[in-house]
């Protein structure tokens, strides 16, 4: 039985396809923007899901892209780069190649860290990239910015290449900052 919280090694993950993780991106991005945008308000249905298509197409998701360039590792960039680069075999609908490219390159990223269990670089990452958009109306307005930077890759891997049934691997701690009492997530509360 598969486990959902299971994990690759990162050589099997860095092996992957990078539309394939494009595709699990996809997922959990949008799961992300739509559980922001239900955790901080009451919308109904309708108008949540149309506030998370505003987030959640090759335009928006290529600003945030450009937006997180500079705080990724030299391991993330590379996901980026591959995923940006791959050939593709769906064209770009309603939006530039150049966005189209980018977002994918984003959906990789987040896919890759997904995967490999890094659920806390992801979350600082999707953090640091909302926090000057925080007026949002899918965002809740007593939220305090958080500030990262990019983390340094580690020496050596010691993740298994094949899926664990254990709990998600932790990060490398990045360098958080956030006003007040703030976290950087606020994951922590109890899902209804």
């Amino acid at each position: 039985m598969f486990d959902i919280n299971a994990t690759l090694g990162k050589s099997r993950a860095e092996n992957m396809n990078p539309v394939v993780l494009a595709f699990i991106g996809d997922a959990v991005f949008t799961l992300y923007v739509r559980e922001k945008i239900t955790f901080s308000s009451d919308f109904k249905a309708g108008e949540a899901h149309r506030l998370a298509s505003r987030e959640v197409n090759a335009r928006a998701q290529a600003a945030l892209a450009v937006k997180l360039l500079p705080l990724l590792t030299e391991e993330e960039e590379r996901v980026f780069r591959r995923a940006r680069n791959a050939k593709k075999t769906s064209s770009a609908k309603n939006y530039s190649v150049s966005d189209y490219n980018k977002a994918t390159g984003l959906e990789a990223l987040v896919g890759y860290l997904y995967i490999t269990g890094n659920r806390d670089r992801l979350n600082a990452l999707l953090a640091a990239g909302y926090a000057e958009t925080e007026n949002s109306p899918a965002t809740a307005p007593d939220k305090a910015p958080a500030t990262i930077a990019p983390q340094k890759a580690p020496e050596k891997e010691t993740a298994p290449d094949k899926p664990t049934a254990t709990s998600p691997q932790k990060a490398p701690t990045s360098t958080i900052q956030t006003t007040k009492a703030n976290t950087a997530t606020d994951t922590n509360e109890e899902k209804p």
